[in-house]
């Protein structure tokens, strides 16, 4: 069994966490548990590494729901993926223990049947992202002999997405290393930022955010240099500007800049050459962060990403 992943932006600040799958085959009591474990190892990886992010997984799962020993299941109730082919054909997923759905091996007369290759997927707080079709396009596949090309129907699947209100993600800028974080689903829409602090000297190493609910996030090393920016009701950050460098073969953010509507600002760490400004759209303030992190940002060479997520200012 194997499994790829990729993080691929659609548009400005969203992200589809891809998941190219190949569970184990077989249907002997070792090949189901060793399947079992695949899927399950897919399952902790999203939950590790996807925290509030828009997911797709696809591939050849070699699992059916109407096989007892099979827990596909896993990647709806641990993950909270829908299942475009059970989507497709109402929302009921078969029983299982029941019999197998199998398809011809001719072109299908519908999506009825069920195949081992599954497209599971999930939106995100910051999108909406709906299966708006499911096809089995075997018919499009088929030699002069008018006969499957594969053991396997192709499956296509068509997606639709959308930006939800009220919330909104920066690009990711920096490095792909560290371990991934995301504030966005733990963020109390409710509750104003009212505390920031930027932490480093030669390097951008920790991040301390406050809130008027008293809750807190903090990310990277917070323990040292640290300079903090109170808000009073009326501040709001709408500007970051972040900058980043390749060092010892790993990209850091070594320097991070925050602004207010009102122009007060604070600073950490040394500006680079290749750096980037993220403005908050009309409406909107920096509220939260997402992105890769360790115990710091720069000199340990752990946290190379960091975006800002921005959510509505109620009306003054």
């Amino acid at each position: 069994m194997g499994f790829t992943f990729m993080r691929v932006r659609i548009d400005e600040g969203v992200y589809i966490d891809m998941i190219n799958l190949h569970a184990n085959a077989g249907t002997g009591h070792s090949d189901q548990i060793a399947r079992r474990s695949n899927i399950q190892q897919v399952a902790d990886y999203i939950s590790a590494n996807s925290v509030g992010n828009a997911v797709i997984v696809f591939g050849n799962t070699n699992s059916r729901y109407t096989r007892d020993e099979d827990n596909l299941d896993l990647l709806t109730s641990q993950n909270g993926l829908t299942d475009a082919w059970v989507q497709a054909i109402g929302g009921k997923t078969p029983i299982a223990g029941s019999d197998a759905l199998v398809c011809p091996r001719i072109v299908p007369l519908n999506i009825e049947c069920e195949v081992v290759d599954k497209v599971l997927y999930r939106g995100s707080p910051a999108v909406h992202l709906n299966s708006t079709g499911f096809f089995y396009d075997t018919a499009r596949f088929m030699s002069p002999e008018n006969s499957m090309l594969s053991d396997h129907h192709p499956v296509r699947v068509e997606f639709r997405y959308e930006l939800k209100h009220g919330i909104r993600q920066s690009d990711l800028y920096g490095g792909p290393h560290g371990t991934w974080f995301n504030d966005i689903s733990l963020i109390d829409s409710s509750s104003k930022l009212s505390f920031i602090a930027l932490c480093g000297a030669l390097g951008f190493e920790g991040l301390i955010l406050k809130f008027e609910s008293s809750s807190m996030f903090t990310h990277g090393f917070a323990g040292g240099r640290c300079y903090p920016l109170n808000l009073d009701p009326k501040d709001y950050i709408t500007s970051v500007k972040l900058c980043w460098e390749k060092m010892y073969g790993y990209t850091q953010i070594l320097f991070a800049q925050v602004t207010t509507h009102t122009g007060r600002l604070r600073q950490a760490g040394v500006v680079t050459d290749d750096c980037a400004v993220a403005n908050a759209p009309v409406g909107y303030s920096v509220t939260g962060t997402y992105g890769q992190a360790g115990r710091d940002f720069s000199h340990s060479g752990i946290i190379y990403q960091l975006g800002f997520i921005y959510t509505a200012q109620k009306a003054q």
